[in-house]
């Protein structure tokens, strides 16, 4: 599945657009968990999603290295972060995750 990043409902937009009905992640830029928030990309995403519903599509939130941005990002259902923290931050965020049907990724 091709990823492409975006900063913008208009490029989510562009993007799916030219995916052309095949699959496709949005990923968001490096830290934007941290500087836009969770909620910002939740609602960019859906949004998007609801224009193109022929296109399967996923996404992924970065969230650098700051462990509340990436707790905030699962507790608003977001089922893929990105976190590039510590170990032991990584640890106890990736056992939320699992809980919550989502996946920690790193970037």
């Amino acid at each position: 599945m091709a990823t492409r990043v975006v900063h913008s409902l208009a490029e989510a937009r562009a993007a799916l657009a030219a995916a052309k009905g095949a699959p496709l992640t949005l990923g968001s830029a490096q830290g934007a968990g941290s500087y836009a928030g969770a909620a910002w990309f939740k609602s960019l995403i859906e949004q998007a999603k609801s224009e193109f519903p022929g296109t399967p599509c996923d996404a992924v939130l970065d969230c650098g290295a700051d462990a509340g941005a990436a707790l905030a990002a699962l507790r608003l259902g977001l089922k893929r972060v990105a976190f590039a923290g510590n170990d032991e931050a990584r640890a106890r965020l990736d056992a939320i995750a699992r809980a919550l049907g989502a996946a920690l990724e790193s970037r």
